[in-house]
């Protein structure tokens, strides 16, 4: 990497991986080291990763990552790294919110193109409503976007924010269901299934463990259906988990 532009003890400059090729016991002979180099508010303003690939970061005046502009090293054989993408655009909106993402191909010459976008919408309790992604340039008014809507209610009517439906492309519709009304799903928006609200069919179903770790899950039209119920011998006990060990943790 080239000389450092600040260089100060107080900074990282050096992180190193073993040679993952390395298959004896004994000292790493080629650590795969990650360089990193800072301007003077600290912030990371280029990095070359073990492939000896050149990220440079380009930062706005609040210091955020607007591009991401990747070199590939040409000790590096073409066909080991995809080098048709070579930057990563970010802009974000007045409120500092992430609105557009953009990749290019040959980011500052002159064959560069956008090779794909994201962008989003918000509404006023900055949920995200709809994301629009172009797969072959800029997103347009035509490009394909997955719409999402939400179940909205004061504190006298139950103080709801969650998420009602996700819209695909093609305008097939996905209901998330809590529960039948004054259900403990229903009262901590909590999950209870996913639904085609128009045939109607349920799609995947939920039963949980205190407020976010899934028991039961069930995927009724593959067939499948994952508990953390169900012992080695195949038998269920209400209450008792042996696919979670004493932490919570997947065990099986």
């Amino acid at each position: 990497m080239r000389t450092p532009r600040h260089a100060s003890n107080d900074l990282l400059a050096e992180i190193h991986y073993p040679d993952t090729q390395r298959i004896t016991i004994g000292s790493v002979t080629k650590p795969q080291p990650v360089q990193l180099d800072y301007n003077r508010q600290g912030e990371v303003v280029a990095m070359r990763d073990p492939n000896t690939t050149l990220h440079e970061y380009s930062r706005d005046l609040l210091g955020r990552v607007t591009l991401d502009k990747a070199t590939v090293s040409t000790s590096i054989a073409a066909f080991e790294i995809d080098s048709r993408v070579n930057a990563l655009a970010t802009n974000y909106d007045d409120l500092g919110r992430v609105e557009r993402v953009r990749s290019y191909t040959d980011h500052g010459g002159g064959g560069e193109r956008i090779v794909n976008e994201a962008s989003f919408a918000r509404d006023p309790l900055w949920r995200v409503v709809s994301v629009a992604q172009q797969h072959d340039g800029a997103v347009s008014g035509g490009s394909p976007a997955v719409g999402t809507s939400y179940e909205t209610e004061p504190i006298a009517s139950g103080n709801l924010a969650r998420q009602a439906t996700l819209v695909y492309p093609g305008g097939w519709t996905l209901a998330t269901g809590y529960g039948s009304p004054g259900s403990l799903d229903d009262r901590i928006s909590r999950p209870a299934a996913l639904v085609d609200p128009a045939v109607p069919e349920t799609y995947a179903s939920y039963a949980w463990i205190g407020l976010s770790e899934p028991a039961i899950v069930g995927l009724p039209i593959p067939g499948v259906r994952l508990t953390r119920f169900q012992g080695d011998n195949g038998a269920e006990t209400p209450g008792t988990y042996p696919g979670l060990d004493r932490f919570g943790r997947v065990a099986r």
